[in-house]
């Protein structure tokens, strides 16, 4: 067995089963195995990262992150567990022989590292053991699972497709994203990115530019209960509420055939967000996605406060109404937003209207005023293909509500 390959940081620890003896053969390195676009992003200046690997002869394997801050005594802290009277195949010596040896090799290398080696027979009178693999286990069944699937055909294409994006290229990430979707995939990322934050990353929604909602409807003050009668828009009268006709933001708004779903769910007070869109993935084959964001109601009457779980990423967004025409013949709702771990912030609007067409030229004065209150020129939008838009996976949940105060003029 060869110490000549550890460094500091992380420890990967293989477990293998050959003819029901286990064996075992261990490599340190300066960071958790990884994807690659994992890899080239790691920090480590509030962490340490410690990781380990079990694997048997009937293909269970698993991996242990375990990720703490650096108020420790050690700057390294491993705990092993080794079965009791179990025999290595090292000339027969015993596996807590073995550990407990390599546990002392490590202090070679920096007295700092703290290896903790226990059998798996401890005695239940020891609270403190109890407790350190209670954790140990807990860290095992949050990760592990999504880190095997790391063997998975989807999640490797994905990494490997995000590995040859630019971290700022939003169009990039979400294609590969939205060309890999799978429960895998989120399962994944929301081990590694949202419940971890593994690439340390705190995005943060834009504040400019500050965008004012409307403040009148057909001679009303615009209320909460009319904004969100606006959202509704056509939704009742038809299977959607507004169709998107183009968009100023090329990561979210130039995809085909863009339904909005704005409803009041069955709770007091719920709202929601489905939007349905069809994506070209990479291969070039068109395939339908829904979302479902939860809706809050902001501060000022027509602002709106969204979240969404995105593959495994939660999304933050602060919607404004900025106009909507009195016969809700078109509308334009700007939004600012944030995926916190993964490191992107995004602003954006979108031109919506009841069929996917642009508004009339009587319109366009209105429309690019509309459009000035955002900080947006007109030749900025990049317009909805709208051409082939068969079978939609539109509804709504049973028990869905929609207008309470205004409405279309031909839903009345």
């Amino acid at each position: 067995m060869s110490f000549l390959t550890l460094s500091p940081l992380s420890l990967n620890l293989l477990l293998n089963r050959n003819n029901n003896r286990p064996s075992l053969s261990f490599h340190v390195s300066r960071t958790c195995t990884s994807p690659p676009y994992l890899r080239h992003k790691f920090t480590f200046s509030k962490l340490r990262t410690v990781c380990s690997a079990l694997q048997t002869n009937d293909g269970v394997s698993s991996d242990l992150c375990s990720t703490e801050p650096r108020g420790f005594v050690s700057d390294v802290r491993i705990v092993a567990v080794v079965g009791e009277g179990a025999v290595s195949p090292l000339k027969s010596a015993s596996w807590l022989d073995v550990m407990s040896h390599t546990a002392e090799r490590l202090k070679w290398i920096d007295d700092t590292y703290e290896m903790l080696v226990f059998t798996d027979n401890i005695s239940e009178s020891n609270h403190n053991v109890q407790n350190l693999q209670k954790e140990t286990m807990e860290l095992a069944e949050t990760i592990s699972e999504a880190w095997i699937r790391n063997n998975s055909d989807d999640i490797r294409k994905a990494l490997q497709c995000l590995n040859q994006c630019s971290p700022v290229d939003q169009v990039c990430n979400y294609k590969c994203i939205a060309s890999y979707e799978s429960p895998i995939l989120e399962e994944f990322s929301l081990c590694v990115l949202q419940k971890h934050n593994c690439l340390d990353l705190d995005a943060k929604i834009p504040e400019k530019p500050s965008v004012s909602p409307m403040v009148n409807f057909r001679d009303k003050v615009l209320s909460h209960e009319i904004a969100e009668d606006l959202f509704v828009g056509w939704l009742g009268n038809l299977e959607w509420s507004w169709r998107v006709v183009a968009g100023q933001n090329p990561a979210y708004d130039q995809f085909p055939c863009q339904y909005q779903l704005f409803y009041r769910g069955k709770a007091r007070g719920s709202f929601w967000y489905e939007p349905v869109f069809q994506v070209k993935t990479l291969d070039g084959e068109l395939v339908w996605r829904r979302r479902k964001y939860r809706v809050k109601r902001g501060k000022v009457a027509g602002t709106f406060y969204f979240s969404v779980l995105d593959n495994g990423v939660v999304s933050n967004e602060y919607w404004t109404i900025v106009d909507v025409c009195e016969d809700f013949s078109w509308a334009l709702f700007h939004y600012s937003g944030a995926a916190r771990v993964a490191g992107q912030s995004y602003t954006g609007a979108v031109l919506v209207s009841q069929d996917g067409e642009y508004p009339n030229e009587m319109e366009k004065d209105r429309l690019v005023s509309a459009l000035d209150r955002c900080g947006i020129k007109e030749w900025e939008l990049f317009d909805v293909d709208n051409c082939s838009c068969k079978d939609a996976p539109l509804g709504l949940p049973e028990g869905s509500r929609l207008h309470m105060t205004v409405m279309p003029d031909d839903c009345k």
